[in-house]
């Protein structure tokens, strides 16, 4: 069956229209043509896999890493970035006119990162083998299949060196990888690297580091926490369980705009530090003075700390405690 991709979707995914029906196609870009076969056929849509493509979009381009893009990590990697920004804000006016009814004319430029690769300061990612021995990588989209993966393009320089320090070393650890059967095992490596500030927090079962394997973790440079969260549970709702420190400080401290954000491993705060300054800068700029501001999820209250003259009184929601904790 042959298909032409006309409109990307919110995923990342091809759009192409067979019996006024639409067709998801993972891996097909727009102005595209290919051989697809149907996987999923619901009444009101349809899902396939591009067998060959048969044209060739100019703004194709090869993903940094081949790993990275087929687990589904990074799905607009094979994508020209004039070209994201492009259909993102094309699926953003789509949304605002068809649940806003908000004119397309009334929405501005997309702001465009300055780095569209090695931006990301945090990864949460699950652990599995390869080769025998602990690997780090993703889960393919819509499953439990792991995926090794070797180098993310997405990370910043200093959390790729960090992870694979850590890396390493719990390849030559005794751990394995979390066996549900057990409760037992590595789940989960979360690391976050900020202004030469690394947190790590090993996600596990029931299990009990070693001092050992404590130390070479701490020793590793710019390292200033070390955490454990244990997380049992058969379904993963979420990464994190009860944690605890297993070394060094329970926060590290950045700065930006003047202030001083303190951390915990569990406290959300932007993956992308560069433009996350500039979209605060942004939203408080366009702040009117008024009597009480509002900010839900606030996280460790960034933003409401940057507007604090722009407010007479201020509150911010947010679920996690060490959040809150941290914003006080």
């Amino acid at each position: 069956m042959k298909a032409e991709c006309i409109k990307m979707g919110i995923n990342g995914e091809g759009i192409a229209y067979i019996d006024q029906k639409p067709v998801f196609i993972p891996g097909l870009l727009p102005g595209e043509t290919a051989d697809i076969q149907i996987t999923e056929d619901n009444r009101s849509f349809k899902r396939a896999k591009p067998v060959r493509i048969t044209r060739t979009s100019p703004y194709r381009r090869k993903p940094a890493s081949e790993e990275e893009y087929l687990s589904g990590g990074a799905e607009l990697a094979i994508l020209d970035y004039e070209q994201q920004l492009y259909w993102k804000n094309a699926l953003l006016e789509e949304a605002l006119w068809k649940y806003g009814h908000v004119n397309r004319k009334l929405i501005r430029d997309m702001h465009a990162s300055p780095s569209p690769a090695g931006y990301r300061n945090e990864c949460k990612l699950p652990v599995g083998l390869k080769d025998g021995k602990l690997a780090m990588g993703l889960y393919r989209t819509g499953s439990n299949h792991f995926i090794p993966v070797e180098h993310f393009s997405t990370h910043t320089r200093e959390l790729e060196e960090i992870r694979l320090q850590v890396l390493e070393i719990l390849q030559n650890s005794r751990l394995k990888p979390f066996d549900i059967k057990t409760g037992h095992g590595l789940r989960f490596v979360v690391i976050r690297c900020i202004q030469n500030q690394c947190q790590l927090t090993l996600v596990t079962g029931k299990d009990q580091i070693s001092q050992t394997l404590i130390d070479e973790l701490a020793g590793i440079e710019h390292m200033v926490t070390v955490a454990q969260s244990i997380n049992d549970r058969r379904k993963t709702t979420g990464i994190f369980g009860a944690t605890k420190i297993l070394a060094g400080s329970e926060t590290i401290c950045i700065e930006m705009h003047g202030l001083k954000l303190r951390l915990s491993p569990e406290s959300f705060f932007q993956m992308n530090t560069e433009q996350a300054e500039k979209l605060y800068d942004m939203v408080i700029q366009k702040l009117d003075a008024c009597d009480h501001l509002f900010e839900g999820y606030c996280g460790i209250g960034t933003m409401s700390l940057m507007a604090k003259d722009k407010a007479r009184k201020i509150t911010g929601a947010e679920f996690s405690e060490q959040a809150v904790t941290n914003a006080k």
